[in-house]
């Protein structure tokens, strides 16, 4: 059995997403991220089976396994305009961390077009966000803060997550063109704008 949670696991995890952001999934080899760890190629396989192992380990740190806006508090008397852009801002309060670990989730959408398990993966984290944020927005029309018109929130829910995924995309193949922080929220604050009721405007 596999031992779990260690600080020498991790320093083997914090390796390989460098080494797979730098060369991709298919160019690091077992030898590249033990290389970052000071540790022996023992130490891996004490760890892990396979690289693959690991992959799917890191698909889940990167991804998430918890649907992101889950985090929104429904309970709360805050407005949920004003909790989605909080959320936000809190997922790249430490934007660093977070662009470092951009090309490695491109590399995981690049195995999800070839390898079923992986494609499971992120139908299932986006089926999982698009039915709470469809349920956040519900909320905030019983609430009165929010008027979708003719659309559905499933529909306006898929066009919030798809326009966030667009942009991680277009950001990753020209760096340049915007700061993804801040375009992500100017996005959000549209479309949260454009649905709200004029009197809560």
């Amino acid at each position: 059995m596999k031992k779990k949670n260690t600080d020498k696991k991790r320093l083997i995890i914090d390796s390989a997403i460098k080494n797979f952001a730098a060369k991709g999934f298919e160019r690091t080899r077992i030898d590249d991220i033990v290389a970052g760890t000071g540790l022996s190629k023992g130490a891996f396989y004490w760890y892990y089976n396979s690289k693959d192992e690991l992959i799917f380990e890191i698909l889940g740190e990167v991804v998430g396994e918890i649907p992101m806006f889950k985090q929104i508090d429904v309970q709360s008397d805050k407005r949920i305009s004003t909790q989605f852009i909080d959320l936000i801002k809190s997922i790249m309060s430490d934007t660093q961390e977070y662009l470092v670990k951009l090309p490695v989730l491109m590399e995981f959408y690049t195995l999800a077009a070839r390898k079923p398990e992986y494609r499971e993966f992120f139908k299932k984290h986006f089926n999982e966000n698009i039915l709470w944020i469809a349920e956040l927005l519900s909320i905030g029309e019983k609430r009165e803060e929010f008027d979708l018109g003719d659309s559905s929130p499933k529909k306006m829910a898929t066009t919030i997550i798809a326009m966030l995924e667009g942009l991680i995309v277009l950001y990753l193949l020209n760096p340049e063109i915007y700061n993804l922080e801040e375009q992500s929220i100017l996005a959000i604050q549209n479309i949260l704008n454009g649905i709200k009721r004029k009197e809560n405007i």
